[in-house]
C-alpha cells in the first residue's frame, strides 16, 4: 500500500468543477483515524422515546426518559432536545416537577406544573425544552435523563396520557453532539 503525503489539497480554480476536490463514484473517503470537524457542526445524534402512559406518586422523582451519548472529543458540547406530551396531574394544588440530569447532576429544572382540579388536570400535549450542555469535557459515555416527581405522594403526575389505547402520545429525548 502506498502513502501519499501532502500538506494541502486544492481543486482547480476554473472549469466545470472549479474549487472542488472530487472523490470518484464507487470510492469512499475514510476518516476513521481522525477528522477535524469545524466548530458548530453536528457530529452524531442519539434519540430515545417513551410511548407508555408513565405516572408516579414519587416526591423524589423517577426516570421518565433516558438517552446516552459518547462524545468523540472533550471539547464537544451536547444539545439536548426534550418533548414531553400528554401531561396529567391528579390532585388539587399539587405540583408536578420536570428536571433534566446529566448522569447524577441536575443541570436544568424544566418546569413546575400545578394541578387546579381534584382529578385529572390535563395540560398541553407538548412541553418542549432544550438545553445546550457546554460542560461535559469527556469522551466517556454520558447519560441524560428527564425525571418526573409530584409535590405530594397522595397525588400522581404523569405523561403520555392523551387519549386511550393506541392514541397515546409519544415523549422523546434527542441528543446532538456538537463540535466545539
Amino acid at each position: 500500500m502506498s502513502t501519499l503525503h501532502v500538506e494541502n489539497l486544492k481543486g482547480l480554480s476554473s472549469g466545470a468543477n472549479a474549487n472542488k476536490i472530487i472523490i470518484p463514484s464507487g470510492q469512499t473517503f475514510d476518516a476513521s483515524n481522525g477528522l477535524t470537524t469545524p466548530s458548530g457542526h453536528v457530529l452524531q445524534i442519539k434519540w430515545n422515546q417513551n410511548t407508555a402512559w408513565t405516572t408516579t406518586t414519587s416526591t423524589s422523582g423517577i426516570d421518565a426518559l433516558t438517552c446516552s451519548i459518547t462524545p468523540s472529543a472533550t471539547t464537544s458540547n451536547v444539545l439536548v432536545i426534550l418533548h414531553v406530551n400528554g401531561i396529567r396531574i391528579n390532585g388539587l394544588t399539587q405540583y408536578g416537577k420536570l428536571d433534566l440530569y446529566r448522569d447524577s447532576t441536575l443541570i436544568k429544572h424544566i418546569h413546575d406544573l400545578a394541578g387546579y382540579q381534584t382529578t385529572h388536570t390535563h395540560y398541553a400535549t407538548d412541553i418542549p425544552s432544550t438545553f445546550y450542555d457546554t460542560s461535559i469535557s469527556t469522551t466517556s459515555s454520558v447519560t441524560y435523563k428527564l425525571t418526573v416527581a409530584i409535590s405530594n405522594s397522595s397525588a400522581d403526575f404523569g405523561f403520555n396520557n392523551y387519549g386511550t389505547g393506541n392514541n397515546r402520545t409519544t415523549s422523546s429525548i434527542t441528543l446532538m453532539e456538537i463540535a466545539g
